[in-house]
């Protein structure tokens, strides 16, 4: 079984030719390069929507500093102490 999928895409003459460059200096061929570029896309937007939702959510707690993020994860752990069955 294949798994790659092969598609076309258009990009502007010069962007083509800094790939060509690019190609030759990093001596990786073209799908190699467009493949890492766009992991590299997926993944910050993927980090930017779980960012943009953590800020959200940090707001609505009223966590706006490092040391408040350092209260709650404090709360956090003495919480998870309080309730943790104790070891046999």
């Amino acid at each position: 079984m294949k798994n790659t999928q092969t598609i076309s895409v258009t990009i502007p003459t010069e962007l083509a030719r800094s790939l060509k460059q690019l190609q030759k200096h990093k001596t990786k061929n073209c799908s190699a390069i467009v493949t890492e570029a766009v992991r590299e896309y997926v993944l910050r937007k993927e980090y930017e929507e779980l960012a943009a939702f953590g800020d959200k959510k940090a707001k609505a707690a009223s966590i706006m500093t490092k040391e408040d993020i350092n209260k709650a994860v404090h709360r956090v752990k003495r919480s998870a102490k309080q309730t943790r069955p104790e070891p046999i």
